[in-house]
């Protein structure tokens, strides 16, 4: 059976998303790995963090969670300093250039998760996906 360009493009967009989305993960997990002791060091009085350390701190998943634990704390400041769980001096405090490349990790894996909906959908819609 002929596969259509159509079909051949989906299939070479799909594999890019997912190698974009693989991509992105190992770099959470190299930061995690090579980070996470600067970035707890610096949020000392955020209890959403530090109520979690003794947890998530083990293990290459349990890093992963704590990383994204402080990318919430970093990138939505206002919603855990309404929770009265975060200190407004600690995330202040937090070095500007470790901020960004946390908010630039949270984009490069966002990117992907929502192309994996937009092919979904557009596999259902040509009927390529059963």
């Amino acid at each position: 059976m002929t596969r259509s360009s159509a079909e051949i493009t989906y299939f070479v967009i799909g594999i890019s998303i997912f190698t974009w989305a693989f991509l992105a993960l190992v770099m959470w997990f190299y930061i995690a790995h090579t980070k996470m002791d600067v970035m707890v060091r610096h949020l000392p009085n955020c209890q959403a963090i530090q109520l979690r350390v003794s947890y998530f701190s083990k293990g290459p998943i349990g890093r992963f969670l704590l990383l994204a634990e402080i990318i919430g704390v970093v990138r939505t400041p206002t919603w855990y300093l309404k929770q009265g769980i975060a200190d407004p001096d600690d995330i202040r405090n937090f070095p500007p250039k470790l901020k960004r490349l946390l908010v630039l990790q949270y984009n490069l894996i966002l990117i992907p998760g929502v192309g994996i909906f937009i092919l979904w959908g557009v596999g259902k819609y040509m009927g390529w996906l059963r």
